[in-house]
């Protein structure tokens, strides 16, 4: 065992340095190299003895007589009193309760005298001695202590339960006007003042006496006791206050000197210093190295800083000259005595701290490896042990501070975090097989120099083959009938056999993926479970080739090279196969409740099938009268069938067009060869527990994210966070889509368009050249539909496609900071909501507006609101000036109400905010007013309802909106 010596000495603590390693290779064995130090000399600074004390003890304190108080309570009725009031006072020490009743005349005077005539004629108080009780004739009663300093057993407030009344309009109260004081006697103060510690001749005893000064003593011996009878021979000889008038007498009892008072309760104040006229000593310590060899270093920390010196020959004399020139003679002096190397302080009474430490070395060629097997299994494990030794073999002792470790060549074994021992010179860690292979566990010194001693292990794959029922999968496996099986971590699992297909296979939450062969030409796929785990079901296509689906939670799929990646649906026929592409790719699924699958393409690209199902059928129109609650079911119902179809649409539309009159004709789903949808990073679709496809979302490259809005004008809210165009989504290689949009828009219309900054509210602005703007808003998600055309859609939003990316807008805001600041002139307390689907819920002077912006804006100078011809609201915010259309406050609404007539078709809206509709051979619109008003009761169950001329349509959520039908 290595050890470092040190020795104590009250001025200097040496303490030994943690070992660290050095690391250098040696052939010569010595004994394990030290480095003592000693405190020759200690230090001592001018006039300073630390052993010299002078204590002054106060014995006993100075304590005047206290005189006896005698305890006083009172009890005092007063108020209102009435026939019937009882006052009741239970006797102090007794369980006797006096009590007395009011009658005709009586007051708190005379109810206090009545329950004293009671008191003082009870034998209870006649036999007491503790207390006495008067009457002042005015309501209060007082009870006295017979004897000063003698209490008696009541008191106020914590006996307050001994006082009692019935009466609403006259109280009883107790109050303690003298507490219990016993008499205290007189205490004379005693002081001593003792004299201590070692005292050398010279040193200065000194005292301060009351109204006298100070008095000292120097000693002339080593004695205290000499010191105590001079310092008081001083004290009683004094002139100041001459000692007979002081109001103590002295005297000695060995090193003590006593102070007593003359009289008790008579004090005073005493003060005592002492000083040394010792000279100032230079610290002196020295240093020995010893069993010394080469690449030993040598260590000293001086005032915290350490110095250091490798020795690269046995010589002590070698190592301390080394040492010499390494520290500094600015605190202290180093020199050479014969080996030893002495520290001694230029400044005498100036201390300094100094450490020594000598580090042992561990050689490559001596410290040993040891493993304990050659061979594993994956997912085995096994212990290395690496034991660090010198060059002549010896344990190091301790290496918890090392860089010492244990290192694998290969990714086949894993080493765990090392465990450095404090007592045996270890270094301990654990190996995991991971994949099959070999691997070479070596170690290094310092994260450098390698041990010379390896290991090698070889890694083999723990095969399993299931035929069918349930089994595990710890390593490797092969399924070959139709199974349950749970698959560790980091296992390969085999389902290649036609077999293997209806079996599922189990794979817990972990880090490490699961690699699951499919055979045929398709590669392995890599299985990485979500915090829950994840079920895969095996199943086979047409053409034979067996896939895997998911049934129950969340996985990332990757694999790299084309082949089947994952199938969704197909219940009683052929899944719907998700294909990666040339290069590989990487998904991510999740089954969702109600059968759903959500796939996300993390990397590469992935192609599917277009299944586009079939259409969504209408929602069931309540019954005439059912309740508001049963048609707000019935409108979010058809908010989600109008999801639905949207889906639907975008779907069919990319089909070849014999496909798409198919579907028209026969409104079935079952193309899955007519058409495939390659998608990108970022992009999300979602199947339906069939395979069918019910939308496809984008989300990349900074597109399809919300917008960050940190300037919405005062007054102005959202309804939700619009999406951003901003952005390179890996569909457009490398292009910006925002960009893209306006390069589509002006192509479509014509002109070419120069895009601005987004409004505040999250709008994108584009200008015309002759200064007309356009501004549009996201709405919804990203969406991907190659093929599908842009244009005005039937709810009012103009569709942008670029490759394959769709953006629906809808009219916004041109100016919306200067909109929100014009309604809060009108009415400060004004209100405007942006919704969903970019119209403007205003309220102004407590009545409701609901706005659809024109989609441009032309030049204009009007600043404020105003008119059109055709009596339309206008905003001009000083440069251009923007229609605001009435529109409808819910168009599902509308929707849902016109589905109730029979052969209304569905609405479109158009750009005037009006809604079209056809209803056999004719062709409706439907034209809101600005205001929405609330419900009347008499029309809560209406859907809708005339009124003369005027139409209204029942939003459901207490409000109603007039129309107008053209």
């Amino acid at each position: 065992m290595r050890s470092l010596h040190s020795r104590q000495t009250p001025h200097m603590r040496l303490r030994p340095l943690s070992l660290a390693l050095v690391v250098m290779l040696s052939t010569t064995a010595f004994a394990v190299p030290t480095f003592n130090n000693t405190a020759t000399t200690p230090n001592r600074a001018v006039g300073a003895n630390v052993t010299q004390t002078l204590t002054l003890t106060p014995t006993a304190p100075n304590m005047p007589a206290v005189m006896a108080q005698a305890q006083t309570e009172t009890v005092t009725i007063s108020g209102t009193v009435t026939d019937g009031d009882t006052f009741s006072i239970t006797l102090p020490g007794t369980a006797t309760t006096i009590t007395t009743t009011v009658a005709a005349g009586d007051t708190p005077a005379s109810m206090a005298t009545e329950l004293y005539d009671l008191i003082v004629a009870h034998a209870d108080y006649i036999s007491n001695t503790t207390y006495q009780v008067t009457d002042n004739t005015s309501g209060v009663l007082t009870f006295t202590a017979t004897t000063p300093g003698t209490s008696f057993a009541m008191s106020f407030p914590a006996d307050a339960a001994s006082i009692s009344t019935n009466s609403s309009t006259a109280s009883i109260d107790g109050a303690e006007m003298q507490a219990n004081v016993p008499a205290v006697p007189a205490q004379s103060q005693i002081d001593t003042l003792t004299i201590g510690g070692s005292v050398d001749i010279g040193d200065v005893y000194s005292i301060d006496l009351p109204g006298s000064g100070t008095v000292s003593f120097t000693a002339t011996t080593t004695s205290t006791a000499d010191v105590a009878a001079g310092l008081n021979a001083a004290i009683q000889a004094d002139s100041g206050v001459p000692y007979a008038t002081q109001d103590y007498t002295t005297s000695v009892t060995g090193s003590d000197i006593v102070f007593t008072a003359k009289s008790a309760g008579t004090g005073w104040t005493l003060g005592a210093t002492g000083s040394t006229n010792a000279t100032a000593v230079a610290q002196v310590n020295t240093l020995t190295p010893a069993s010394i060899m080469a690449g030993n270093t040598f260590a000293v920390t001086l005032n915290g800083t350490t110095y250091t010196f490798v020795a690269t020959t046995t010589s002590a004399t070698d190592v301390v000259n080394g040492l010499i020139a390494a520290i500094p003679s600015t605190t202290v002096t180093p020199t050479l005595n014969t080996g030893t190397l002495v520290l001694t302080a230029n400044t005498p009474g100036t201390a300094f701290t100094a450490v020594a430490a000598a580090v042992d070395v561990a050689t490559a060629a001596q410290s040993t490896l040891t493993v304990g097997t050659s061979s594993l299994i994956t997912a085995g494990s096994t212990s290395a042990i690496l034991t660090l030794k010198d060059a002549s073999s010896t344990s190091l002792f301790n290496v918890s501070a090392s860089g010492a470790t244990i290192t694998s060549n290969s990714s086949s074994c894993t080493v765990g975090t090392p465990t450095r021992s404090t007592t045996d010179g270890t270094v301990t860690a654990t190996i995991t097989a991971v994949s099959p292979g070999s691997c070479i566990i070596g170690a290094t010194l310092n994260g450098s120099t390698a041990v010379t001693a390896t290991q090698a292990i070889t890694v083999t794959a723990a095969n399993t083959t299931i035929t069918g029922g349930t089994g595990t999968i710890d390593g490797t496996g092969t399924i070959t009938g139709s199974a349950s099986v749970t698959v560790t971590a980091g296992s390969s699992v085999d389902v290649s056999a036609n077999g293997a297909s209806g079996s599922t296979l189990t794979i817990d939450a972990s880090t490490k993926p699961v690699s699951v062969n499919l055979g045929g030409s398709t590669p392995s796929v890599s299985v990485s479970t979500g915090s829950s785990g994840v079920v895969l079901k095996v199943s086979t296509t047409s053409g034979g080739q067996n896939v895997v689906g998911l049934s129950q939670g969340s996985a990332t799929l990757s694999s790299g090279s084309s082949g089947a990646i994952l199938s969704v649906g197909g219940s009683g026929e052929s899944p719907i196969v998700i294909t990666s592409g040339s290069t590989g790719s990487a998904i991510t699924a999740t089954a969702n409740s109600g059968g759903t699958t959500t796939v996300a393409v993390v990397s590469g690209t992935v192609t599917t099938p277009h299944t586009c199902g079939s259409r969504p059928a209408i929602p069931a129109t309540p019954p005439t009268g059912s309740r508001s609650s049963t048609w707000n079911t019935y409108f979010s119902s058809v908010k989600v069938y109008q999801r639905e179809l949207l889906a639907y649409s975008l779907c069919i539309a990319q089909l070849p067009s014999v496909n798409l009159q198919r579907s028209l004709i026969s409104d079935r789903a079952n193309m899955l060869t007519s058409s495939t949808l390659m998608l990108f990073k970022g992009e999300t679709i979602t199947y339906d527990s069939a395979g069918n496809e019910i939308g496809v979302t984008l989300a990349d490259g900074g597109a399809g994210v919300a917008q960050t809005l940190s300037a919405i004008p005062t007054g102005m809210t959202l309804e939700s966070i619009p999406v951003s165009i901003d952005g390179n989504p890996a569909r457009l290689n490398g292009s910006y889509l925002g960009t893209e949009i306006v390069t589509t828009l002006s192509k479509e219309l014509g002109i070419k368009l120069t895009r601005s900054a987004n409004t505040p509210i999250g709008g994108m602005v584009m200008t015309a050249p002759d200064g007309t703007r356009i501004a549009g808003v996201p709405v919804g998600q990203l969406m991907v539909a190659p093929g599908v055309p842009n244009g005005l859609q039937s709810n009012g939003r103009m569709r942008v496609v670029v490759r394959g990316a769709v953006t629906e807008l809808a009219p916004s805001l041109v100016s919306p900071s200067n909109f929100a600041a014009q309604l809060m002139a009108v009415d400060s307390q004004a209100t405007g909501m942006v919704t969903a689907d970019g119209l403007i819920k205003a309220t102004v002077g407590g009545a409701k507006y609901v706005v659809r912006p024109a989609w441009t804006a032309t030049p204009s100078t009007l600043n404020g609101f105003s008119y059109d011809s055709a009596g339309r609201l206008i905003h001009g915010d000083g440069s251009v000036q923007q229609t605001l259309y009435p529109a409808f406050a819910n168009i599902d609404v509308v929707a849902a109400t016109l589905s109730t007539i029979i052969g209304a078709s569905v609405p479109a809206v158009d750009v005037d905010g009006s809604v079209t509709t056809t209803i056999g051979n004719v062709s409706y619109k439907l034209r809101a007013g600005y205001m929405l008003v609330n419900t009347p009761e008499a029309h809560a169950a209406d859907t809708w309802w005339q009124d003369g001329s005027t139409f209204y349509i029942n939003n459901q959520d207490g409000t109603a909106q007039s129309f107008s039908v053209e």
